[in-house]
Formats: structure tokens, C-alpha cells, sequence
């Protein structure tokens, strides 16, 4: 079996979490984008998780925070008594699961280092309004 680099598994790993979600399967899409997120080191630049969970510091302790900007993510990953049954994750959830994968690929990797796909879903998601 052929090695892969980590940067290329990550993205496998955001192709894959696209193609779940053009096929509504939008708990993969998460779990996908999540560990791709996960799996890319530490930038030297802000991603947008970063950003967002910066822009609520004074709000929340840093922990609640993060909490619940992964709160679908934890949810998916965890088995705890805590998580309730059922979750709501949709359209919206898994395009900003995905958003934030590719963010932070731009971040560690550079935006001209996105693949083709990540391109076009980049662009087809800032066309997506809450009508959607």
C-alpha cells in the first residue's frame, strides 16, 4: 500500500466531507471536515474557527465556547451521558464544518494549494442564503 502525506489525506478527507454533503448525508460531512480540521497542524494564521471563537471571548469562559462551536462535532464523536439522543444536524451545520476545514487548509497550506473542488464548493457556498 502506497504512503499518503498528511496534507493529501486531508484532502480526502474535505472531498470527502463535499461529496457527503451533496448527497445530504451532512453527519459524515461533519465528522470528515471535523477530523480534517483536526488533523492539519496549528497555522500561523487565524482560520475561521479561531476567528469565531475570538470574536466571543468576553462573552463565555474560552472552554464554553469552543464547546459549543463543536458542539455537532462533539456530539458525533462522543458517547457521553451529557449529549441528548437526538441532534439537529443539517445543511447549514455541514457547510460550516466544511468552511471551516478549508479555512484552515488555506491557513496552513495556502489558498492557491486548494484543490479544484474545494474551489467550486467555496464558491457555490457563498452563494448559499438562509432559503436555501
Amino acid at each position: 500500500m502506497p504512503a499518503i502525506t498528511k496534507r493529501a489525506a486531508v484532502e480526502q478527507m474535505i472531498d470527502g466531507a463535499m461529496r457527503a454533503h451533496d448527497g445530504q448525508q451532512y453527519a459524515a460531512a461533519v465528522t470528515l471536515a471535523a477530523a480534517a480540521g483536526g488533523a492539519m497542524p496549528q497555522p500561523a494564521e487565524k482560520a475561521l474557527l479561531d476567528i469565531t471563537r475570538d470574536a466571543f471571548a468576553g462573552y463565555a469562559a474560552t472552554k464554553e465556547i469552543v464547546s459549543q462551536l463543536n458542539r455537532e462535532r462533539d456530539w458525533l464523536k462522543h458517547d457521553n451521558l451529557e449529549h441528548p439522543d437526538q441532534m439537529d444536524i443539517d445543511r447549514g451545520s455541514s457547510l460550516i464544518y466544511i468552511i471551516r476545514a478549508m479555512s484552515r487548509f488555506h491557513a496552513v497550506y495556502g489558498r492557491e494549494q486548494e484543490t479544484p473542488a474545494m474551489a467550486e464548493f467555496f464558491a457555490i457556498a457563498r452563494a448559499f442564503g438562509p432559503d436555501d
